[in-house]
């Protein structure tokens, strides 16, 4: 019988209890008798009319909560601003199950497992400085100024640890290929550094460096600066305003280097003015990831060095210029926001 069902019936019963029986508990039942209704259903729903004065389902008390208020509190002090506490741990300490802790925390409390931010890490007086420093480059930067700045990525020649390359799809894990099963990592796999420059209106030509020795300042002067970043500049921003920031990068300001960009007339921040650690506010950081995704979509991997290097120029060919210059559109707004904020602030 459905909840509207019953309920009519209590109030059919009420109704002859009280008008034609005259109260007359006998004189009822054998009148719904006739239509099936058992002693007990008929002496239940008077009974209760009498104690409670309503034909209504009433709130019901239910069975007491496994988790008492004492015990909420404890736990929700325990867990308020903590991470590394796992709801099965929670189960086993307190003897229920794994779904009675999250239902209980969402029910009664307002505390929520949220995921973590990804961010980076400072190390002693790091942070004050990154701040202090987004300041200055604030202030250095005018509205209308045009931001150029380099970074340098390692690429090898597969991608097993790119999010999409982490699934396989088979109907008998047991015949799949290994090439498919298994991510297989190589101990020393071969690998180049690609250098890349960004700004508003685009990207500069890439240097791949495929020699296992590191980028010196001579190579970085010779291969990136003479022969990419000005011939870039002088391409896209001869008469505009702009500031050259690159990384900290040791390289990056050796005398050589420092005295080709003041010879060429080339503003960049000092490496004392450089705020370290900051990727959330340098989008060439994100951009690796993309041409990361693009480089090895599908699976791809490389037979060779050379091969990887034509992959990764023809995917930068084919970045979308408006979705770089959309991602260097507010690092003003970030900076100024780090600045006064914290450097925290920015990471989502």
């Amino acid at each position: 019988m459905k909840k509207d069902e019953r309920e009519t019936l209590r109030l059919r019963v009420v109704n002859f209890y009280h008008d034609a029986a005259s109260g007359d508990l006998k004189t009822t039942w054998n009148f719904f008798k006739r239509e099936g209704c058992c002693y007990s259903t008929i002496y239940r729903i008077i009974q209760r009319y009498l104690q409670f004065k309503t034909t209504k389902d009433l709130p019901r008390s239910g069975r007491p909560r496994k988790l008492s208020d004492k015990q909420m509190k404890t736990m929700a002090r325990n867990l308020n601003n903590k991470s590394g506490i796992s709801h099965r741990v929670l189960s086993i300490h307190y003897n229920v199950h794994y779904r009675t802790i999250g239902r209980n925390l969402k029910q009664r409390t307002n505390i929520r497992p949220r995921k973590r931010i990804k961010a980076p890490k400072y190390v002693k007086e790091q942070g004050k400085r990154a701040q202090k420093n987004c300041g200055y480059l604030y202030r250095r930067i005018p509205k209308n100024c045009l931001i150029i700045m380099d970074d340098e990525k390692y690429f090898s020649l597969s991608g097993v640890d790119i999010p999409g390359n982490s699934l396989y799809y088979t109907s008998d894990p047991s015949t799949a290929p290994a090439n498919i099963k298994y991510k297989q990592y190589q101990k020393f796999e071969p690998k180049v550094l690609v250098w890349l420059a960004i700004a508003a209106k685009g990207c500069s030509k890439p240097y791949i460096h495929k020699s296992k020795n590191a980028v010196t300042g001579d190579v970085y002067l010779k291969q990136c600066i003479q022969r990419r970043l000005i011939p870039f500049i002088d391409q896209y921003h001869p008469q505009q305003e702009f500031i050259f920031w690159p990384d900290l990068a040791k390289a990056h300001y050796t005398p050589q280097v420092l005295h080709t960009l003041q010879e060429k007339n080339i503003p960049f921040v000092p490496r004392e003015k450089n705020p370290p650690n900051i990727p959330q506010v340098r989008p060439v950081e994100d951009l690796w990831g993309i041409l990361k995704q693009k480089v090895y979509a599908q699976n791809y991997e490389a037979k060779s060095l050379d091969q990887l290097a034509r992959r990764i120029r023809e995917k930068i060919k084919e970045l979308d210029k408006r979705m770089i210059q959309d991602m260097m559109f507010d690092i003003r707004s970030k900076l100024r926001k780090m600045w006064r904020e914290g450097v925290f602030t920015t990471c989502h």
